[in-house]
């Protein structure tokens, strides 16, 4: 994952959202927990329909993105608080 500092700066992305959150979401794709594949894929519907969904790779699971805070959807549901949505439309 690389950093763009710059980015960050401009979309108030921190470095503890980034080390807090969507890295911990990326250890969870490795190492599935059943509760969270669940939350996910509930997650990654809302997502899907979503306004804000960002496709930076076309036709790939992996090359979608959320315009809102910048962060790859695959790994964004995994993470562990609803409130990452800054859209505010996860239920769980």
């Amino acid at each position: 994952m690389t950093l763009n500092i710059y980015r960050m700066l401009k979309e108030d992305l921190t470095i503890e959202h980034v080390f807090g959150t969507i890295v911990p979401a990326w250890y969870k794709i490795v190492f599935h927990d059943p509760l969270t594949q669940e939350i996910a894929l509930e997650r990654g519907e809302t997502c899907r329909l979503c306004e804000n969904l960002n496709h930076f790779v076309k036709n790939k699971k992996w090359g979608k993105k959320c315009s809102l805070c910048g962060c790859p959807i695959i790994a964004l549901v995994r993470s562990s608080d609803k409130t990452n949505c800054k859209g505010g439309k996860w239920k769980r």
